[in-house]
């Protein structure tokens, strides 16, 4: 199957080759926007399709690309590791973002029609709940507009004052509603007071929060014989994931597959460890294989899980020829009978290690 890390490298030498197109297009904006949005599509679509990206003339002489991984925390994934190849002789010019960026531009305004909207047009109720905030908004001047109209235009600004991921992570909840309460502020103060809740609270990894990885606990269904049916805790930093897989649902992994992204997990046996170390040795075999994986931008581990009769390390897989050959040469050591791979599908036919070569069910 394709490689999603060859398609980046292609995509890349192609945005090379069109730059300075894209450029002089920017320059010509907003005259060439339809242009610059379909050439940009095109260029894109090599490494990854429906993927939504703001492209524009920054000041001096600046220009900016930022993707979007819409709200989307296992997009944010991909959309960093496409960035993270960008060559460096495009940094004389172009600034490379996986998510929008919040505005400079204390003046930043939202065409809504009849009106501009800005950041002193909207104000903010926050409620405050297990590090993240719920936010009550009102609208200056569109009381009369459809609720999820005056919804498109809070997210739009919200994203501009505190950029994208900030939006994705500390917002819990954003509800429009008529009046404005009272202790409600303007947006132009909301990150403020997010920088004030960070220090005072002691917010974690709020930078970083794919860094964040959150335990869950699952009952084991005894009465079934597929992986991961024996799972009773893990962690992962892609909770909605596990979600998808306990509830069958297999479009994002489906989809990721189209782009040659594989999202699954290795499993072995191991009902010949002893319990007290079974703990202890999923750890350090992740460690020795994300410590490879991430110096040959291979994959990335999302997650471990242990269950009643095996042990899974969860990956999101660029480079997938390459991953199922690095994969029997770690497991090989591992005091079990049975090994291998599966798409992180519930039921999904996995993939066994057989004489030290992965291949269809043993």
């Amino acid at each position: 199957m394709k490689s999603f890390k060859d398609q980046v490298m292609r995509f890349w030498n192609a945005f090379e080759q069109e730059e300075q197109t894209l450029r002089k297009l920017c320059d010509e904006l907003p005259k060439s926007k339809a242009e610059l949005q379909h050439k940009m599509k095109q260029t894109l679509d090599i490494c990854l399709s429906e993927c939504a990206f703001t492209i524009a003339r920054k000041s001096n002489e600046r220009y900016s690309l930022s993707l979007s991984p819409k709200r989307d925390p296992l997009f944010i994934l991909y959309l960093r590791y496409v960035i993270e190849f960008a060559p460096k002789q495009l940094d004389k010019h172009w600034d490379f973002y996986y998510a929008k960026q919040k505005s400079r531009n204390q003046d930043f305004m939202v065409d809504a029609g009849d009106y501009m909207i800005g950041f002193r047009d909207v104000y903010v109720f926050p409620h405050i709940r297990n590090q993240h905030l719920s936010l009550d908004i009102t609208i200056s001047h569109l009381h009369q507009v459809h609720k999820e109209k005056q919804l498109q235009i809070a997210y739009q600004l919200l994203i501009a004052c505190i950029g994208e991921i900030d939006t994705m992570y500390l917002l819990e909840n954003v509800r429009i509603v008529k009046r404005k309460k009272e202790g409600s502020f303007t947006l132009n103060h909301l990150p403020a007071f997010i920088e004030d809740l960070i220090q005072s609270e002691h917010w974690i990894n709020v930078n970083n929060p794919l860094q964040v990885y959150s335990p869950y606990t699952i009952l084991p269904r005894k009465h079934e014989l597929r992986l991961r049916d024996d799972m009773y805790r893990g962690v992962s930093s892609q909770l909605q994931l596990i979600n998808e897989m306990v509830h069958y649902d297999d479009t994002h992994i489906r989809w990721a597959e189209a782009n040659g992204i594989i999202v699954g997990f290795i499993f072995y046996e191991h009902l010949k460890i002893e319990r007290s170390r079974q703990a202890e040795l999923r750890e350090n075999l992740e460690e020795k294989i994300s410590r490879l994986c991430e110096r040959e931008r291979i994959a990335e581990n999302i997650g471990v899980a242990g269950g009643i009769f095996y042990s899974y390390l969860d990956y999101v897989v660029y480079d997938w020829e390459r991953f199922l050959k690095i994969i029997p040469d770690f497991l090989d050591d591992v005091n079990t009978k049975t090994y291998g791979f599966q798409y992180m599908i519930s039921g999904e036919q996995p993939l066994y290690v057989v004489n030290n070569v992965i291949s269809g069910q043993s």
